[in-house]
């Protein structure tokens, strides 16, 4: 459900980098003749306040535009079914700060308190060579060419496990808002258990992809404070803390144990097909947000 906006934004910059690489480059002594004498710059014979404001309302236009095309693929304060589903039926909270890029899940499970957190970093700060390109396949330049102003629609295209584990890609329908159940890139989630009156905690350094969540590893912290350090002292004593073996790497018997612990206390499929959906959900939501207070700021 990754959206096609997201690969337009990089397409501008790769052009922008080859446009650069390809203009020949000269040293600032051989532009000037040395028997050429100086010159003095001839100063403007016109005021250039009325271009700056020319420049001003050419942004503050196409912030509107921009705007208007994002307003017009996607309703941004409305769930698809999936976002609904478990917005409504689980029993995480979601927290969801406005102008933030990080969202927080949390719930009581019995004497524990758990806590899922990610982010919308996730899609802006994919590598390059992970991201698809905006022209590599014909069908995309298509859509791209479809819409003004370089924004595309929320197509998308869904991962899921075959039986023997490996990952088969295929086409996926969508729903009125143009979001489908699953997503193409990972999530990474960083999940704590705290026990009331307890002072040690678990975190779980995982990925939410493909219907599924996959652990990569298990921090036990003595105390829950090293879990979310919130001064240097703290985040000092985290790094020399044993952060246990990679989880692929323990007994098979165990991780399946270990699996059945996180998936009892809701860290489940219906989780994994979550998370990368609201990122990207949130992510189209803030960029809206950021446009109309770019605009309120440059027409201030």
């Amino acid at each position: 459900m990754l959206s096609l906006r997201t690969f337009a934004r990089s397409a501008p910059r790769s052009i922008s980098r080859l446009a650069t690489a390809s203009r020949p480059q000269f040293s600032a002594v051989a532009r000037t003749a040395a028997w050429r004498p100086a010159v003095a710059p001839r100063m403007a014979a016109f005021s250039t306040s009325s271009r700056r404001a020319n420049n001003s309302e050419e942004l503050i236009a196409k912030l509107d535009n921009e705007y208007s095309i994002e307003q017009n693929i996607t309703e941004p304060e409305a769930y698809s079914t999936t976002l609904k589903d478990f917005i409504e039926n689980s029993p995480f909270e979601v927290i969801d700060k406005d102008g933030s890029e990080d969202v927080v899940l949390t719930r009581k499970y019995n004497n524990e308190t758990i806590t899922v957190r990610f982010t919308t970093a996730d899609i802006s700060e994919m590598p390059e060579e992970e991201q698809p390109g905006a022209f590599d396949d014909p069908a995309l330049e298509d859509d791209f060419n479809a819409q003004s102003g370089g924004a595309n629609t929320k197509g998308s295209v869904a991962k899921g496990r075959t039986a023997d584990g490996n990952v088969e890609v295929e086409p996926e329908e969508t729903d009125e808002y143009g979001d489908s159940g699953e997503t193409s890139f990972p999530a990474h989630l960083n999940i704590t258990i705290q026990k009331d009156g307890q002072k040690g905690a678990l975190v779980v350094d995982a990925v939410a992809e493909s219907a599924a969540i996959d652990i990569n590893s298990i921090y036990y912290f003595p105390d829950a404070k090293m879990a979310d350090p919130k001064d240097p002292q703290t985040e000092f004593a985290r790094r020399g803390i044993y952060p246990g073996p990679p989880f692929e790497q323990l007994d098979e018997d165990l991780q399946i144990l270990l699996e059945k612990y996180f998936t009892d206390r809701g860290l489940d499929a219906s989780m994994a097909l979550f998370i990368p959906e609201y990122i990207d959900f949130k992510e189209q939501k803030e960029y809206m947000r950021w446009l109309q207070n770019v605009k309120s700021f440059v027409a201030a």
